[in-house]
């Protein structure tokens, strides 16, 4: 008989003798056999973790040295290949710009590497070290700040892809333990100060958080038991910005539904060269060249817009960023109702322009095809469409989205659909909206909700002609100030900022014949833009127009068989 099988019967023995029998009140009970603990099976051991190690690169603050190693315990057996993408190619090589991720050695960066087959680290299947060039920041005006490290008045703003790995094993991405360290002191997430010893988490979660190096100013918002940590390295954190967040926060709680307890990083971060921004993983981080005037600012509303995506997330672009821009809208005016009037034609007025957004980039494709800004306008369009038919049977598009989330982070097409299924007239309409391609019906659906609406057009002029023949700009987007390409004899330089109009702050290019209403044909005007690190001042004329290319203010009232209008585009709450 072998002694494991001796020890395991005399432990069943043992206890059988303890199950049948009853000590006599006179005899004290036997003593346990020595060898009764290993009957009891020892606590498995906890896997070891993924370690990176970041330094600064010869103290360059814009520099990392980054040294990653993986266990061998960690990997499926018979692991042959890892591969660690880190960050897209696109951001790599794109636009002319050398790579800013390179191995140790100055080799280019493959991504896949064979596991060691080394005796002298058996623990180890890959110790590798690489280097990233945070400078990469310049590659260009238009990538977004999830991918773009960027530089601040006092350090660096990144997020956690843009030097942690994405880690596969013969191709089946591993989310593992993993202790991410840094030797300097001041780096900070949404947890707050990274800790001396590291900070530990899932490889996934390290890369989606945002981190900040460099000295910072932070408040704490709390928000139903919610920690949102309002930080940045440019200006102390005052009354407008954290007021902004703790409004946005509880009026989203109260219309979308509660969130889970994990800590929020609200980064903003200025930067005077690059056009506003943001992003949002489980951290919410805006770039501006300003702080937020308040909710109507355009800082403002991308800030209220990248915190509404903590509840507002799908896995299709119409109803990911299409939904929460229509969110957004109502709580712009939600937040500026709490400290000044706000009527609901002002947020409608606000709402029109859309359909001329959608229009220029939907590029004759179905809605639900469409990326882009074709993805935001047109989705907000059809949540307005959908929240009017909602709220005439007693619903809004508010409750079926909070049964959507069921309480988690934003929903799927599918489980919209099945929040939606006690309404189907209002799904058929979903689909006939989801088919359109840029004739989208929304003056069929202002005059369904009974709005009285104003709105200014150019007549005969729409914005792109405005801004080819006027402006001599050839390639931009509707809601930005950013020009992006010029044709021959334009005074203008890709990549310029506009900055003011005839001594008046720009406005994005859908808005900008409005601002040019007051400039005759013949008449000068100037713009300034902000050019590289500098700003420049450029004269232009207007040319003679038709009398009839003028601004005017077209009145859209509501059918006279619709009913009363239901305020829709604005969020009302108590705010405590």
């Amino acid at each position: 008989m072998s002694s494991k099988l001796a020890l395991r019967l005399s432990c069943v023995v043992w206890g059988a003798w303890l199950s049948a029998c009853s000590p006599a009140a006179d005899r004290p009970p036997p003593p346990l056999p020595p060898a009764i603990s290993a009957c009891v099976a020892p606590e498995p051991a906890a896997p070891p973790s993924v370690s990176l190690e970041v330094a600064l690169l010869d103290g360059d603050p814009s520099r990392l040295a980054v040294r990653l190693k993986v266990p061998r315990a960690i990997l499926p057996p018979g692991t042959k290949l890892l591969e660690l993408p880190l960050m897209d190619a696109p951001f790599r090589e794109a636009e002319g710009f050398v790579s800013f991720l390179k191995m140790a050695d100055g080799t280019p960066y493959a991504g896949q590497f064979p596991v060691s087959t080394s005796e002298t680290a058996p623990e180890l299947a890959l110790d590798i070290a690489y280097t990233v060039d945070l400078s990469h920041e310049r590659a260009g005006p238009r990538n977004g700040i999830d991918a773009v490290p960027f530089k601040t008045t006092t350090g660096w703003f990144l997020a956690g892809r843009a030097f942690i790995p994405t880690l596969k094993a013969d191709g089946v991405l591993l989310d593992v333990a993993t202790r991410l360290s840094f030797p300097h002191a001041e780096a900070s997430d949404a947890s707050g100060a990274l800790p001396e010893a590291g900070r530990e988490g899932t490889t996934v979660a390290l890369r989606d958080a945002f981190y900040v190096f460099g000295e910072s100013n932070v408040k704490n918002v709390v928000v139903n038991d919610r920690v949102f940590r309002v930080m940045s390295g440019d200006l102390t954190p005052d009354a407008r910005l954290t007021a902004l967040v703790r409004n946005t926060v509880t009026l989203a709680s109260q219309q979308l539904g509660p969130l889970d307890a994990h800590p929020r990083l609200v980064t903003l971060n200025l930067r005077e060269t690059v056009r506003a921004g943001g992003s949002v993983g489980y951290d919410t981080s805006v770039v501006g060249p300003a702080p937020p005037e308040g909710p109507d600012s355009r800082l403002g509303q991308i800030v209220i817009h990248e915190l509404l995506h903590q509840w507002s997330q799908a896995d299709v672009t119409w109803l990911s960023e299409g939904f929460t821009h229509y969110f957004e809208l109502k709580a712009v005016s939600g937040v500026a109702a709490l400290t000044s009037a706000q009527r609901e034609a002002r947020a409608l007025e606000r709402f029109l322009p859309e359909l001329e957004v959608y229009q220029l980039s939907v590029d004759g494709k179905p809605l639900r095809e469409a990326q882009g800004n074709a993805a935001y306008a047109g989705g907000a369009m059809l949540a307005f469409c959908l929240d009017v038919e909602l709220v005439k049977v007693g619903s809004s598009l508010e409750a079926v989205y909070r049964a959507a989330r069921d309480g988690g982070r934003g929903t799927t097409e599918k489980r919209f659909r099945e929040a939606m299924a006690k309404f189907p007239k209002v799904t058929q309409r979903l689909d006939e909206l989801l088919a359109v391609s840029d004739a989208f019906p929304l003056t069929d659906c202002l005059e369904r909700s009974g709005a009285k609406v104003t709105r200014t057009e150019y007549q005969g002029m729409e914005p792109r002609d405005l801004a080819l023949n006027v402006l001599k700009v050839s390639g931009f987007n509707v809601w930005d100030t950013l020009v992006e390409n010029t044709p021959e004899a334009s005074k203008f330089e890709p990549g310029d900022q506009i900055l003011t109009l005839n001594g008046n702050t720009a406005q994005p290019f859908a808005l900008l014949p409005w601002m040019l209403r007051s400039v005759r044909g013949g008449q000068r005007f100037r713009v300034v833009v902000q050019r590289g690190e500098t700003t420049e001042s450029l004269d232009l004329v207007m040319p003679k127009l038709d009398p009839k290319q003028r601004p005017k203010r077209v009145h859209l009232s509501p059918d006279a068989t619709a009913e009363a209008s239901t305020p829709l585009l604005s969020w009302a709450g108590a705010i405590r």
